[in-house]
């Protein structure tokens, strides 16, 4: 892929994009430990630009409500896990804005361990990048 088309995706990125490590509590074992997952996701009313997102890096683009005040329809983009790892590898040197969050998420994501649950370290360094990374998007807000 071409320089100035990664450029253009971290650009439309920094500015509609959004990492998240996010939290879910498994019911299905006794100790209902949490699983972790890495989302990453792009808003826009141009459906266009998220389906060139989906066709290069995978996921999926769904269909939102129109806001009550544009009543434009909304287009979402989301990938997760090793694909949202990928997007963010292939785009992060041209980030301005979400470089910061974008390392935390590389980093957090090269780490986990697919299909196992963390040990108590692992899970509190697991919930200390969460954090981070949310913090990260307040002060960038």
């Amino acid at each position: 892929m071409p320089k100035t088309d990664l450029a253009y995706f971290a650009g439309f990125f920094d500015g509609e994009g959004c990492i998240i490590i996010g939290t879910k509590n498994c019911t299905w074992n006794k100790n209902h430990l949490k699983t972790y997952y890495l989302t990453v996701s792009a808003g826009s009313t141009n459906h266009w630009i998220l389906e060139l997102l989906r066709f290069q890096f995978e996921g999926k683009v769904y269909l939102r409500k129109p806001q009550e005040l544009s009543r434009k329809p909304f287009w979402q983009w989301n990938v997760q896990n090793r694909q949202a790892l990928r997007f963010l590898k292939t785009i992060a040197p041209y980030l301005k804005l979400k470089k910061a969050e974008a390392d935390i998420a590389i980093q957090w994501q090269e780490k986990r361990h697919m299909g196992k649950h963390y040990n108590e370290g692992e899970r509190a360094i697991a919930e200390a990048q969460k954090i981070l990374l949310e913090s990260l998007k307040k002060r960038s807000d």
